[in-house]
């Protein structure tokens, strides 16, 4: 049995684990960077404050229809225009709301960066909040409970 152990130590003391950089930005963020360049994309996971703690009393779940909705459209894009172009450049959007954040993973395929960022930042900053989508997103919401 001691053998085995040794042997599996052993084993696994030649394992690389990843690389990270522990960065902060001016503003106070704070993130890790990792690079592993064994597939070709860029993959983030972000979270910040916020979730269905903070939502209004009345207004309970608010948060996670504003999450459900960032992918609805966009100042540029429609709904269906902004999927169709998130598919086309190989990119995954997606956010779920927790009691006390808000989480997110973005992804794309490095040879669409530049694509990609685009429309992560078109999401993130201006997103549409159609009356229709909100209506729809509500029956699909209520539907899954």
């Amino acid at each position: 049995m001691r053998l085995l152990f040794f042997i599996l130590v052993l084993s696994f003391h030649s394992v690389n684990a990843l690389e990270y950089k522990k960065l902060e930005t001016s503003s106070g963020i704070n993130f890790w960077f990792v690079k592993d360049t064994s597939i070709p994309i860029i993959s983030i996971s972000f979270s910040f404050r916020g979730g269905g703690l903070l939502d209004n009393k009345g207004k309970e779940g608010i948060s996670n229809l504003m999450t459900s909705l960032i992918d609805e459209g966009t100042r540029n894009f429609t709904g269906i225009k902004f999927k169709n172009a998130m598919k086309s450049n190989g990119m995954k959007l997606s956010f779920s709301s927790q009691k006390d954040r808000v989480d997110g993973i973005f992804q794309v395929i490095s040879t669409k960066k530049l694509e990609g960022f685009k429309l992560f930042n078109e999401a993130l900053n201006y997103p549409r909040f159609d009356v229709d989508d909100i209506k729809k997103v509500k029956k699909q919401i209520i539907s899954s409970i």
